[in-house]
């Protein structure tokens, strides 16, 4: 199914999703107030930055965003909050008991038992 992406100063379709804190409607939830939607990005599209007219780009941002996803695409892992380029990056959680034990072996830099960060 194609469909035409919303333009700046479109309204935001409308959408119905299953979150971790129960059922939301759009419409219903924003009400009144400025949303910022992020979403895993499971499939294709990596990202899309908007920016108004009246707003200037910021290509510092732009350039660190596609480095990230080069990184994270390359080595598997993920890019953590305002991470730019020799920062540590976030490996993925252990599957098992097994990979768990495994990675409390490692030398990776331990935040949480599924939280793991290592420098490249």
């Amino acid at each position: 199914m194609i469909t035409q992406m919303p333009r700046i100063g479109d309204m935001a379709p409308d959408f119905k999703v299953i979150t971790t804190t129960g059922p939301l409607t759009l419409s219903e939830y924003n009400k009144g107030n400025w949303v910022i939607m992020f979403s895993h990005p499971a499939g294709k599209i990596r990202t899309i930055m908007y920016y108004p007219l009246n707003v200037g780009r910021n290509m510092a941002e732009i350039k660190r965003v596609l480095l990230a996803l080069q990184t994270a695409s390359e080595h598997g892992v993920a890019c953590p909050l305002d991470w730019q380029p020799g920062d540590k990056v976030i490996v993925s959680a252990p599957k098992t008991i097994e990979a768990l034990a495994e990675r409390k072996k490692s030398n990776l830099e331990m935040v949480d038992w599924y939280l793991a960060k290592k420098s490249l």
